[in-house]
């Protein structure tokens, strides 16, 4: 499921770097609130670096130190944990289950124990002059 955030800053003035962070924080939030009515509980988010350099300076990102591994998350933002993925394009944001709970959802599907189909990741296209 991909989602297109376009943002726009008023009157075309620049409003600074926190006003882009609250846009994006905000769509963050609220594909998590959609998605947890649908229950699933999106743990897991992955960025591009570009909005990972955006991002991570909010007073609502939680980063972690020491993160040149791929494989480790970078922090924390609303509650979900923020890895870094090189081949996202650049204004990408995927929200998405863990490796092992979309594992669990497969084989489950596969044994006929699920018959829905629940959507386990959501992307947000971000669309603005600013990235």
């Amino acid at each position: 499921m991909i989602h297109k955030l376009t943002i726009q800053e008023p009157g075309g003035a620049f409003h600074g770097l926190k006003y882009l962070q609250s846009k994006i924080i905000t769509e963050v939030n609220r594909i998590k609130t959609i998605s947890l009515m649908e229950g699933i509980s999106f743990n897991t988010i992955h960025i591009s670096s570009v909005l990972f350099n955006i991002l991570s300076d909010s007073s609502h990102f939680h980063a972690h130190s020491g993160w040149l591994d791929p494989d480790q998350s970078v922090g924390v933002l609303s509650g979900m944990t923020v890895y870094i993925d090189l081949s996202m394009n650049r204004n990408q944001i995927k929200l998405s289950l863990t490796r092992d709970q979309i594992r669990e959802h497969k084989i489950s599907s596969i044994l006929g124990k699920e018959s829905n189909i629940k959507i386990l990741e959501a992307t947000i296209e971000v669309d603005s002059d600013l990235i």
